[in-house]
């Protein structure tokens, strides 16, 4: 006779079921298309669905044969580097490509992928042309890709993905590899329209589909909490009771059994649970009060490990988890192995964490404000050891420090490197966030704002970007930087088609512009429009609104100088000169 509950032996450590529940029909289908190329899946689900799971089981399948399963993923603190979910599942394919000739054009991916130094052709010639170097590497991308043969490309949390992630896939897309097939995965309720449009941007052979993750009914709670008890059923009362409580949703299902463990509740009446026992659980209902019960029955060294990994978010090495930590080496290290055997970390890759955001963020706000800070400025120690330096999560951990200036300067070299990487909508974001919530003097606010003005069109609407450069003007003295700052909101007024408004903040800018002889443009640089005197850049990409330019640009009444001395003289040189992006080695998050 089968083993019921009452048998199983429910003081066991796991956690997480041995097999996949539930996902049966999603598998068979994965595979038919996976296998039937190109191809690309959409694989769609809240956080806790299971879509990590899924996809993790192709690797087992015998249906994939000789295939290469290539797996990268996007993290929610965003480095400057773009592409970085793409560069993070090809790193690793050097014993591949070290018996292939490749195009030429990978070439291009030497600053981007050092670690396939050895393996690629020379590099290409640098381009000043930054959209043109755009070209080469999303070419070398893809022929890698091609190159590598049969090939299923897992892409996990692309609700994160950067811009130039999302745009490069619709090149792929556009004429993919015909032996290649791509999974991505994302919460829908977080995807922007760029990456819903990607099942749109598709040839006719191109094989495709799109999944979505239902929640776990009754009988398929019933099923994965018997997998995780190791025993082949629960009572019927018993599921129906998880299943309400956490409304079906896998990771849920986990937590609340593991916590029912640690408290010891799983216990026999008779053959079957007793209502009254049901009842007399009185179980949290979320997710957050399971987590944090298991984490506040682990050891303090435990505990000091968890919430050093929920303030840095993501997973990391070894060596920097220990440094955050308030904890002696030696004491973090056996949290670390603690928190590991009881399911709630995961290690990949040498770099350790939480198993899902839902647990890092029950554990990050149940720590005190005061020790928080402590700790992500420990953090941001810690993580910038790493070489190179992830320069988005300093600006991020320094932030939340409270220590406004450090994050200041933090974010400048992060928004910084960004520019310098052709990610100008990288460099938006940090830019924004330094304006509106950073005290700053107006000297360094004009300057600032002025950055923004350039990078902005990417991720930002127009009355957003005037609201800061309107802001940061108002509090400017007559001179350069005003001058600029009125040239620029010109052009966000161009962009929204606020033409009168738009010569009025011209004509300001003007007097003030022409006083700069050392950066003056010829008379015939438009007035209006991003793209400035050969070899210099400011907005890399063009942006998804219409066209900066207009032939009702007023006619100069004197040359206008490119940008003032504030920018070009307290600025690192790669803010006006165009260098080649990505010409440094990329940053990671681990």
């Amino acid at each position: 006779m089968a083993p019921t509950m009452d048998d199983a032996d429910v003081t066991a450590d796991r956690v997480i079921s041995p097999r996949i529940v539930g996902r049966a029909a999603e598998l068979r289908h994965l595979l038919s298309v996976v296998t039937r190329v190109p191809a690309v899946v959409l694989i769609e689900g809240e956080a806790g669905i299971g879509k990590t799971r899924l996809v993790g089981e192709l690797a087992s399948e015998p249906e994939l044969g000789d295939r290469l399963l290539l797996v990268g993923g996007c993290v929610q603190i965003r480095e400057p580097f773009p592409l970085d979910p793409l560069l993070d599942a090809l790193r690793g394919t050097g014993d591949r490509l070290d018996k292939l000739r490749l195009s030429p054009v990978t070439g291009a991916l030497h600053p981007l992928l050092p670690e396939l130094a050895p393996f690629l052709p020379p590099a290409l010639k640098p381009l000043d042309d930054s959209a043109g170097w755009r070209h080469q590497v999303f070419r070398g991308l893809a022929e890698l890709l091609r190159a590598l043969g049969r090939v299923v490309l897992v892409l996990e949390d692309l609700h994160w993905a950067d811009e130039q992630t999302v745009e490069f896939l619709g090149y792929l897309l556009a004429d993919p590899p015909s032996e290649l097939a791509l999974v991505l995965t994302f919460r829908g309720e977080e995807a922007g329209p760029g990456l819903r449009a990607l099942m749109t941007r598709r040839r006719a052979e191109v094989t495709r589909s799109h999944i979505v993750l239902p929640l776990l009914n009754v009988a398929e709670t019933n099923e994965l909490t018997a997998s995780i008890l190791g025993t082949e059923q629960v009572s019927e009362e018993f599921a129906a009771y998880l299943c309400e409580r956490t409304s079906g949703l896998p990771y849920a299902i986990q937590e609340l059994v593991a916590l029912l463990r640690g408290r010891g509740m799983l216990i026999q009446r008779g053959t079957r649970w007793a209502r009254k026992a049901l009842d007399e659980l009185d179980v949290p209902a979320g997710v957050r009060d399971s987590v944090l019960e298991r984490v506040r029955g682990l050891s303090g060294s435990a505990q000091a490990v968890a919430e050093a990994a929920a303030v840095l978010q993501v997973p990391v090495p070894v060596s920097v988890l220990v440094a955050t930590c308030h904890a002696r080496p030696q004491d973090a290290r056996a949290g670390l192995d603690e928190l590991l055997e009881r399911g709630l970390f995961a290690e990949r890759a040498g770099a350790a964490g939480f198993r899902h955001m839902l647990a890092v963020q029950a554990v990050y706000e149940s720590v005190p404000l005061s020790r928080r800070q402590s700790l992500h400025a420990r953090a941001a120690t810690a993580v910038s050891w790493q070489r190179p330096e992830p320069l988005g999560q300093i600006a991020h951990h320094l932030r939340r420090t409270g220590d406004h200036a450090a994050w200041v300067d933090a974010a400048e070299k992060a928004a910084d490197q960004a520019v310098a990487l052709a990610n100008d909508a990288e460099a938006e974001r940090l830019l924004e966030a330094v304006l509106r919530h950073a005290p700053l003097d107006p000297a360094r606010e004009g300057r600032l704002a002025v950055r923004l003005g350039w990078a902005a069109g990417h991720t930002l609407a127009p009355d957003e970007v005037l609201d800061l450069l309107r802001g940061a003007a108002a509090r400017q003295p007559a001179g350069l930087v005003r001058g600029e700052l009125n040239f620029l909101i010109a052009l966000e007024l161009e962009r929204s088609g606020a033409l009168g408004e738009r010569s009025r903040h011209l004509a300001e800018a003007v007097p003030e512009l022409a006083g700069n002889p050392a950066n003056r443009l010829a008379a015939t640089t438009p007035a209006c429009g991003r793209s400035g005197p050969r070899g210099v850049r400011r907005t890399p990409f063009p942006p998804r609104t219409p066209a900066r330019r207009s032939r009702d640009c007023p006619a100069r009444a004197a040359p206008i100088p490119w940008c003032s001395s504030a920018t070009t003289s307290a600025t690192p040189r790669r803010w006006t000169t165009a260098s080649r992006p990505g010409a440094g080695t990329r940053s990671t998050s681990t």
